[in-house]
């Protein structure tokens, strides 16, 4: 299976709520110099790079269960598990939109909170799986502190996409706690008071 930067690229742009989708570009550095050539007004632009996948690997890529097999760094739960926070927001955009479908303006909100989504996970540091830390192991050589509960925005971490074994983890440089900024500023917006994380000790199921 090759690594997601491997795969043919395509590049998403969007400006004034209108999207477009440039590709296949073959490359990474081909994506990269086509958004140099063509993406250089980046006040009004956005561009993302989407890896082109073949729909035949998506059993292998998509939705790994909780518990089964390796489940890598992380083991979270599924995305219906809403935060507290998360459920206090959408509900204020639907008294003043509408649900999902209602109008194009509430489904940009909707999109938006969908985009900064709250990623509960149970998280070591990578060199406590690479057997490089100082902790103490256990009687196979793994490291045995505890693992840490987080909630971080799914949309503002960013992951490995190496193809390596920590493809999908997150960088220990960059770890957004959620809510995030975006998500603050509609709370602000909406009157939504911040509650607290329902973290994955403690959620409400």
């Amino acid at each position: 299976m090759k690594g997601v930067w491997e795969s043919p690229l395509a590049v998403q742009v969007e400006a004034y709520g209108l999207q477009w989708v440039f590709g296949p570009l073959p490359t990474l550095p081909a994506a990269m110099e086509f958004v140099s050539e063509h993406v250089w007004d980046t006040d009004t632009y956005r561009h993302q790079y989407l890896s082109l996948i073949d729909p035949s690997e998506a059993a292998v890529r998509l939705n790994r269960r909780v518990r089964e097999g390796n489940p890598g760094l992380f083991d979270a739960p599924g995305r219906s598990q809403q935060e507290p926070l998360e459920v206090a927001l959408r509900a204020a955009i639907a008294r003043e939109h509408g649900g999902v479908g209602d109008g194009p303006h509430g489904d940009g909100l909707y999109a938006h909170l969908d985009i900064h989504r709250p990623w509960r996970v149970a998280v070591k540091r990578h060199a406590c799986w690479e057997g490089d830390c100082d902790h103490g192991r256990d009687d196979e050589g793994n490291c045995t502190a505890p693992v840490q509960h987080a909630v971080w925005c799914r949309g503002c971490t960013p992951v490995y996409v190496s193809g390596g074994e920590f493809d999908g983890t997150p960088y220990d440089e960059c770890q957004v706690d959620w809510p995030c900024s975006p998500v603050l500023a509609m709370c602000a917006s909406f009157g939504v008071s911040l509650t607290g994380k329902a973290l994955p000790t403690d959620r409400l199921e």
